[in-house]
């Protein structure tokens, strides 16, 4: 109920008596004043009951509401009542504490009972706290343990490199640290300012029917690889010699063979894809001159899209350098450059630049093309995913491109970013750490020789 309102309705009674009081008693002003007195006699009365309460420290006993009238008592309830759980809690400390630390207590009989493999650490590494099912994987028990630091229970520099970035987006899968058989996925999640908290899975059996698929993958792609080039070899020959042909066959020869040369294209990418997951990083540490490639892969698109007539432009410093793998880097910026070709209309715009912070060297190619709708872009990166129907049998794509090239691009540390707009064009980043990238001066004769390799190049339509 509105006491204030409650309040003022007193009031006006209290006028309402004094007036016709006045009125019949022909004097007004006198029973007014009257009326105004004994209303603050009343609220007086009322708030000196409330600072004798308050007075003696009486906090714990029930308020005597009933002495403070409906107005001063309802608002000294309303200031002593505890807060309720819908309110802010940031406004007592107190209060907060209490319940964050009943939230921990039930936080942590959740994960007790949840059958995962989950741990505590501080801030300091330590565990302080973990379940039964983390004790049987990593094969410890929190009561004995010497030292409770948890570098020294999970025994894996990768581990310890992934607790130190503090980039818990993605889990970590590594090697048991007590079984070289087993494998493990570890995630941290920030569950407080000062504690963190470990859940680790044994993912073993999953990791091998992963890895049986991408055998299964490599080997059907091995056997196809042959039959298919078979088929395109005659297909060729057979189109060499077109006139010989019956007519009613010219089309169906053709169509055989661009379904050959498409499916080759598929199982090229297909082996590649399967190389790039199972096979560990070479570790072939080329310098690859990065101006010299993104040259030669335009060039060698140039040619691909002749009809297109783009026109291309690359902005890069002839003095830069990149650490890694340069047929990877190659297939990762061939297949970057090739989707913008394929997407942009006759007559427009490629642009390929380089930018370079304090932590990480970007190589942006931006077109003008049709654009991507927003929706589609967090899973451009999956195999076989498709934007439209129509976008992959118009342009042959195999849909395996852009999964190449986040794994290129992982494998040297590095991350792939999309953005675009209907309409408004495309921009692809690869991200390289800054730690692969150098800044040197040739030599003339290696200036000399890379210059004279470029004019060899298709230079129409190109700005270097």
């Amino acid at each position: 109920m509105n006491y204030l309102r409650f309040e003022l309705t007193k009031i006006l009674m209290l006028i309402a008596i004094a007036a016709a009081a006045g009125y019949f008693f022909e004097n007004f002003l006198l029973f007014f004043l009257l009326a105004l007195a004994i209303n603050f006699a009343i609220n007086l009365y009322e708030i000196s009951r409330l600072e004798f309460w308050l007075s003696k420290k009486n906090t714990k006993n029930p308020l005597p509401t009933e002495q403070l009238g409906k107005f001063w008592g309802s608002i000294a309830e309303k200031a002593f009542q505890e807060p309720n759980e819908s309110e802010d809690t940031t406004t007592s400390p107190i209060s907060f504490r209490n319940k964050t630390k009943n939230s921990l207590i039930v936080k942590k009989k959740v994960f007790a009972q949840a059958g995962t493999g989950t741990l505590m650490i501080n801030e300091h590494d330590d565990v302080v706290w973990c379940n039964s099912e983390i004790e049987a994987l990593l094969d410890f028990s929190y009561s004995e343990l010497s030292s409770k630091n948890i570098n020294n229970i999970i025994k894996d520099k990768r581990f310890s490199d992934y607790l130190d970035s503090q980039k818990y987006n993605r889990p970590l899968r590594s090697n048991a640290p007590n079984s070289d058989n087993k494998v493990f996925e570890y995630q941290a999640i920030v569950f407080s300012e000062e504690d963190r908290l470990i859940i680790v899975r044994d993912i073993t059996q999953l990791d091998r029917l992963e890895s049986m698929r991408k055998d299964f993958v490599g080997n059907l792609s091995h056997e196809l690889r042959t039959p298919i080039t078979v088929i395109q070899g005659y297909s060729e020959a057979l189109l060499d010699n077109l006139d010989d042909v019956d007519a009613k066959w010219k089309k169906p020869l053709k169509q055989m063979h661009q379904s050959a040369i498409r499916m080759k294209n598929l199982i090229k990418d297909l082996l590649l894809l399967s190389s790039l997951e199972t096979e560990t990083p070479t570790g072939q540490r080329d310098d690859v001159h990065l101006h010299a490639l993104l040259h030669e892969i335009t060039g060698d698109t140039q040619q691909v899209f002749t009809k297109k007539n783009h026109n291309y432009s690359i902005d890069c410093e002839r003095n830069i350098y990149i650490t890694g793998d340069r047929s990877e880097l190659y297939s990762a910026f061939s297949n970057l450059l090739s989707n913008a070709a394929k997407y942009t209309p006759k007559g427009g715009k490629i642009d390929i630049r380089t930018a370079s912070s304090q932590a990480f060297f970007d190589i942006e190619i931006i077109d003008d093309g049709i654009g991507i709708d927003i929706q589609h872009i967090p899973r451009l990166t999956e195999r076989f995913y498709r934007v439209s129907e129509s976008r992959t049998t118009d342009t042959g794509g195999t849909g395996l491109g852009l999964a190449i090239v986040k794994h290129v691009l992982a494998r040297h540390n590095g991350e792939l970013q999309i953005h675009s707009h209907i309409g408004l064009g495309s921009r692809f980043v690869c991200r390289l750490p800054k730690s692969r990238v150098t800044e040197s001066e040739k030599s003339f004769k290696q200036n000399f020789n890379e210059a004279l390799e470029e004019t060899n190049l298709p230079q129409n339509n190109t700005a270097l």
